[in-house]
């Protein structure tokens, strides 16, 4: 039997490691729970809006390509559900990531290296692959712009107008999805700035970048000039939220001058796992020896200098707030996948590629556990059927959680219900407010204010009085072994503990009125 030759194979290797990444993706967005995130649920409400003559109201991202996306599918498909709806467009962002892959590979080949190594790198992270990366949002598909881009950007050849304009346009149309496609414009004009090409010619790049950019940007959102106060005001609620806090996850009032770092750190090493968060910051480290060695030549030194300061834009524009979530640190990945590409290219030692093996089976161990997570019965719906068939009358609280998209519907607020549903993640922050008010400034609890979190006694009482019994719990269940390895003895930081699986608690007050022991 004739064996394929090494060249096929070398095709076909990618081809199918594709499809079973896109296979086992589609799996578990069909497995996940039937309620919408609530982001997908404002760009779905948003669609609807589009599709009866309305313009959007929600420029945060600004995301307007996303919700006319969304708009197109509801009127091809014949379909008002909310939930229908977020289902097709987290297919839709899916395809976006699989053209991720796609540039990721051809940017691997350009530049040299392992080209296979870094698409690979890229799907094993969990941000890319598994939680937020699952729902209907807006950062994958500015990320394939922004690596169709690159794709563009990255060439032997010199950067023509033509070719610029077009860069340009894809930044800009990315940043119609998202406004951080942005930092994209950096290592492009890197590129262009390095290149060998007359000044001359390199200014009317330049310029033609930039006219390609507003192109792409006005194209994907229009209503900047048709809207511009409401598109500037989601905007500035998007720079006011990350500068100053968030539901009052991150107590700041005592931060100390590397208090933001560690956040920034903590949710970077989510985004890539453990094992590559490490490898990523030693590859970065060690990419400087070759520029001040001098092994690289002229064409290899502009394309490394390019990838750097694509990670560094990245990883400035994240640091430059408060906190990050995982997610944010998405910029980043692909130029540092990238670069660890180009390093093992020029490695040989067997102890590297094992390091680097090790760190890559880690991730991607992490990657298949949250996903396995996701594919699990919604939390939410286990606890609405427990309270339908209990016929107890069921609460919240005595006011409205600040979490309220992770509470089953319906709950009342009326203090003296037979029973109280908690959640863990909105129960802690009342606490820790509680408990430690001192360690808040009022810019924490962004876009709420220090008046919304006045339940924590009421949320001790709850589990410590002996008042109430917990007559059930809800939970994404893991073995004790993935949270030791996985986890490294850690619980997913938010969101991932708010969206589609959060922990509750039912309480039930005791029926004879006296409190357990």
């Amino acid at each position: 039997m004739r064996l394929p030759a090494r060249g096929a194979l070398r095709t076909a290797a990618p081809i199918a490691a594709l499809m079973i990444w896109l296979a086992l993706r589609f799996w578990t967005i069909a497995e996940m729970p039937s309620a919408p995130d609530p982001r997908e649920a404002l760009i779905v409400q948003d669609a609807l809006a589009v599709l009866n003559g309305g313009a959007p109201q929600l420029f945060n991202w600004p995301g307007t390509p996303w919700t006319h996306l969304a708009a197109l599918f509801s009127w091809l498909f014949q379909t008002a559900d909310a939930w229908r709806l977020a289902g097709l467009m987290r297919g839709a962002s899916l395809l976006f990531g699989a053209a991720c892959l796609l540039f990721m590979y051809q940017l691997g080949r350009r530049l040299g290296g392992q080209s296979v190594l870094a698409p690979l790198l890229l799907a094993l992270t969990p941000s890319f692959s598994a939680g937020e990366a699952n729902a209907a949002l807006v950062d994958i598909p500015a990320l394939a712009l922004g690596m169709a881009a690159m794709s563009c950007a990255f060439s032997n050849r010199p950067l023509s107008s033509n070719r610029a304009f077009w860069v340009g346009a894809l930044i800009g149309f990315g940043m119609a999805f998202k406004w951080t496609a942005g930092v994209y414009a950096v290592p492009a004009s890197v590129l262009l700035l390095l290149d060998d090409s007359p000044r001359r010619s390199k200014a009317g790049a330049l310029l033609s970048a930039a006219g390609g950019g507003a192109v792409g940007l006005l194209i994907g959102c229009p209503y900047l000039l048709m809207d511009f106060p409401q598109v500037w005001e989601g905007l500035r609620y998007e720079l006011s939220h990350y500068r100053a806090g968030h539901f009052a996850l991150f107590p700041t009032a005592e931060d100390g001058i590397f208090s933001p770092a560690l956040r920034h750190a903590e949710a970077f090493v989510w985004a890539a796992g453990p094992g590559l968060a490490l490898a990523f910051a030693g590859v970065f480290c060690i990419s400087f020896i070759p520029l001040l060695g001098g092994s690289l030549n002229k064409q290899q030194k502009r394309e490394r200098l390019a990838l750097m300061a694509w990670t560094l834009t990245a990883a400035l524009s994240v640091a430059l707030h408060h906190f990050s979530f995982s997610r944010h640190w998405l910029l980043a990945l692909p130029p540092l996948a990238l670069l660890a590409s180009a390093v093992m290219g020029e490695s040989r030692r067997r102890a590297a590629w094992t390091a680097l093996g090790l760190a890559a089976g880690h991730s991607l161990l992490l990657t298949a556990s949250l996903d396995m997570q996701t594919r699990l019965p919604s939390t939410i719906q286990r606890c609405e059927s427990w309270i339908a068939e209990s016929g107890l009358e069921v609460s919240h609280g005595p006011s409205e959680p600040t979490l309220i998209w992770i509470y089953p519907p319906g709950l009342s607020s009326a203090s003296e219900a037979e029973a109280v549903v908690a959640a863990s993640a909105e129960a802690e922050l009342q606490r820790a407010v509680w408990e430690r008010a001192e360690h808040y400034r009022e810019a924490d609890f962004f876009p709420l204010t220090r008046a919304h979190f006045t339940t924590g006694g009421f949320h001790a009482r709850l589990a410590e009085s002996g008042e109430y019994r917990m007559a059930a719990r809800f939970s994404a269940e893991r073995p004790a072994w993935v949270r030791a390895f996985l986890f490294l003895g850690r619980e997913p930081p938010f969101p991932h503990n708010a969206l589609f699986h959060p922990e509750l608690r039912v309480y039930v007050r005791n029926a004879t009125g006296e409190t357990e022991p």
